[in-house]
C-alpha cells in the first residue's frame, strides 16, 4: 500500500511510546528505500528564529526522532520554493533550502503558518517497517484529508481518533502517562 499523503493515527497500544504516543503523523514520501513523515501534533518550545540562522517567527515541530538535528519543511508554495517533492494537492515536501533562506531573509510576508511548517526531525521506516507496525495495531492509517498547516497540535489525535476507529474512542480522553493514572 501507497502511504505517501496518508496519515498515521497512533493507536492506544502506543500510549507508553516515549515518541509516538498520540501522535499524527502526515506521510510526506513512500519509496522501495522506506517512509518519511512528520508529527504534526509536536509543537516545540522554541521558534525558528531561535534555534537557526533563519529569519522568521515560526513555530518549530518535532518531526521525529531521526536526525533530530536536521531541517526539514513542507508546504504549499512551490512557486516561492521550487524542487520540493510534491506529496499531495499543493503540498510539497523540502525544496530549493537557498531560495527559502533568501526569501524568509528578504520577503518574511511571503511565508505565514499557514503555508510552511518546520520540523526538526522526521519519522521514518525501512522498507516493510511500517506495515509491520501497522499489521500489529500500532498505527491506524486514514485518507482523511486534513489541512496539516491548519490543525490544532492540542487536540489533533484526540479528534481523529474516534474518526478513524471508533472503537476506541473512550482511549481520546487517556493521561499522557497511563502508567501513573
Amino acid at each position: 500500500m501507497k502511504m505517501k499523503g496518508k496519515l498515521l493515527i497512533a493507536s492506544p497500544h502506543l500510549l507508553t511510546d516515549a515518541y509516538f504516543s498520540k501522535s499524527v503523523i502526515f506521510i510526506v514520501d513512500d519509496n522501495d528505500d522506506g517512509t518519511v513523515g512528520m508529527i504534526l501534533n509536536r509543537p516545540l518550545l522554541y521558534r525558528l528564529s531561535e534555534a537557526t540562522s533563519l529569519g522568521g517567527d515560526f513555530q518549530l515541530f518535532h518531526g521525529g526522532p531521526v536526525e533530530e538535528d536536521h531541517l526539514y519543511f513542507i508546504h504549499k508554495i512551490p512557486e516561492i520554493i521550487p524542487g520540493g517533492l510534491p506529496i499531495t494537492g499543493n503540498i510539497h515536501f523540502g525544496g530549493d533550502f537557498d531560495q527559502l533562506n533568501k526569501n524568509l531573509k528578504e520577503n518574511s510576508g511571503l511565508f505565514s503558518d499557514v503555508n510552511i511548517r518546520f520540523f526538526v526531525g522526521y519519522s521514518g521506516w525501512a522498507p516493510g517497517q511500517l506495515q509491520g507496525e501497522i499489521n500489529e495495531n500500532a498505527w491506524f492509517v486514514s485518507d482523511l484529508i486534513i489541512d496539516p498547516f491548519a490543525v490544532n497540535p492540542g487536540t489533533l489525535w484526540r479528534d481523529l481518533l474516534p474518526r478513524v476507529a471508533p472503537e476506541f474512542a473512550l482511549w481520546k480522553n487517556a493521561p499522557d502517562n497511563p502508567e501513573l493514572n
